[in-house]
């Protein structure tokens, strides 16, 4: 397999794509297919169907979220018009509207300062996702990994619609 990570993933550990109760039901199922696919082109033809059909779901589902939105911003507009808070469903259940804040940075630069000044820097946080940009740009270039820092390799699948 080529891929821009190829020469480093070799010298490294294998690691499991996936971790915990998922993984765990991943094996299984691998275990239950591994009886009766083990070629890598029908496996493909099963990814590829698996894939498409995740497409078609993940539109449905994003028509889905978009009159749910719909229906929940009508119901606020009716809510706050008929100044009701909670509304009882039949079955037993409730729905119920109230007001939250929304904040956002706007100068991560003043953000991290503001943050230091008032003894909060040990709540600044790297995302997972900026740690592992970093972590591979530094493999790449032959830089130091820290030692509070674990690497370890995995094969990834790229799909390419027809």
């Amino acid at each position: 397999m080529a891929g821009k990570y190829s020469k480093v993933a070799a010298q490294l550990p294998r690691a499991d794509p996936k971790d915990g109760k998922f993984q765990e039901q991943v094996n299984a199922r691998k275990a239950e297919l591994g009886k009766t696919e083990q070629a890598a082109g029908p496996l493909a033809k099963l990814y590829a169907g698996l894939k498409a059909d995740k497409v078609e779901l993940e539109a449905q589902e994003k028509a889905l979220n978009i009159n749910l939105a719909e229906v929940e911003q009508l119901m606020w507009s009716a809510c706050e018009s008929a100044g009701v808070e909670s509304l009882g469903l039949e079955g037993g259940g409730s729905i119920s509207v109230s007001p939250d804040i929304s904040v956002s940075v706007n100068n991560r630069d003043k953000m991290r300062e503001w943050a230091v000044a008032n003894g909060l820097e040990r709540e600044l946080t790297l995302y997972a996702s900026t740690v592992e940009s970093i972590m591979k740009q530094r493999l790449l270039a032959g830089a130091d990994i820290p030692s509070c820092v674990t690497l370890g390799s995995y094969t990834k699948t790229n799909y390419r619609r027809g």
